[in-house]
C-alpha cells in the first residue's frame, strides 16, 4: 500500500515540509519507505523500482493500492512485470491500509511538534517509522477486506 503525507512547519516566513512515501504490507507488516522533499513520479517511480526489486527477490507479485494523486497516475511510472497497481476510488481514503498508519504516527508521534528546520523534520519522521515494529504496522493496518484477499 502506499501513500502520501508531508509534515511542515513554519519559522519567520520560511515553510519547510518533507514527504514520506510508504509501502506496506499490512497482513506481514514489511514497510518500504522514502523521505522527499517533493513527491513527484521519479520519487514514484524510486519506490516502484525498490518494490520490484523485492518482489523479484521473492518470486512474489505485488498488488499496490494506492489513491490517484497525479504521480501515481502518470503515464511516466515504471511498473515492473511483478506489480500491479490497483487505485482507490476517489475520496475513499478509508480503504488504504496505510492511511491508518498515517493517522497513527500523526497523534503519537508527529503532532504538536515545533520543529526548526527540515533536518528535524525528517529525523522526527525517521525516528517515528522507526518505532513501528512490523506487529505494530499489522496491528494498525489491519483490515478485514486485505485479509480475506
Amino acid at each position: 500500500m502506499s501513500a502520501r503525507r508531508s509534515w511542515r512547519t513554519r519559522r519567520r516566513r520560511n515553510w519547510w515540509s518533507q514527504a514520506i512515501v510508504r509501502s506496506t504490507n499490512p497482513s506481514t507488516g514489511e514497510a518500504l519507505g522514502l523521505i522527499e522533499r517533493r513527491m513527484n513520479t521519479p520519487v514514484m517511480n524510486d519506490l516502484l523500482e525498490n518494490l520490484g526489486r523485492r518482489a523479484a527477490e521473492r518470486n512474489v507479485h505485488v498488488v499496490l493500492v494506492w489513491d490517484n494523486a497525479g504521480f501515481h497516475t502518470s503515464k511516466s511510472l515504471r511498473v515492473s512485470a511483478n506489480m500491479t497497481l490497483l487505485p482507490l476510488p476517489p475520496y475513499s481514503p478509508e480503504l488504504n491500509p496505510v492511511e491508518r498508519l498515517w493517522r497513527f504516527l500523526r497523534q503519537t508521534r508527529l503532532s504538536n511538534k515545533a520543529f526548526a528546520d527540515r533536518d528535524h523534520i525528517e529525523r522526527q519522521i525517521v525516528e517515528a517509522c522507526a518505532s513501528l515494529t512490523q506487529d505494530s504496522i499489522r496491528s494498525i493496518c489491519r483490515t478485514e477486506w486485505v485479509e480475506r484477499g
